[in-house]
């Protein structure tokens, strides 16, 4: 049962696009711009700032940016990582113990997807 959001997102985002979000996180590249119990927005600061967002609909988190990466793969991208993790820093949502991850909208399919380290 997931108690943050970046335990919701953690079966999705590899262990190298952990790395690349806590660093963001980290070096204070994301700016919350909205802020409120169900969602969190924010600009990211990465090769260019990206619009990104995490929403809490009906159980679901809804995850959302505009970067090239999230547009086109398999699983969620650093800057949402990033954000995850600021906003769970800053206990901004309210995280539902039993929230699940909306991959309806994905372009993969994102519940067969592995972020487990290779062996």
């Amino acid at each position: 049962m997931p108690r943050t959001l970046a335990d919701t997102l953690r079966p999705f985002v590899s262990v190298t696009t952990q790395a690349r979000g806590d660093a963001y996180s980290r070096q204070g590249r994301v700016a919350i711009v909205h802020a409120n119990p169900a969602s969190v927005s924010a600009r990211v600061k990465g090769s260019t700032l990206y619009e990104v967002s995490l929403d809490i609909e009906d159980g679901w988190l809804v995850p959302s940016c505009d970067c090239p990466y999230f547009d086109s793969a398999l699983g969620p991208c650093k800057h949402l990582w990033a954000l995850a993790v600021t906003a769970d820093r800053q206990r901004i949502v309210v995280v539902p113990p039993d929230l699940e991850l909306d991959v309806s909208g994905a372009v993969g399919d994102w519940r067969s997807y592995d972020a487990s380290p290779t062996p």
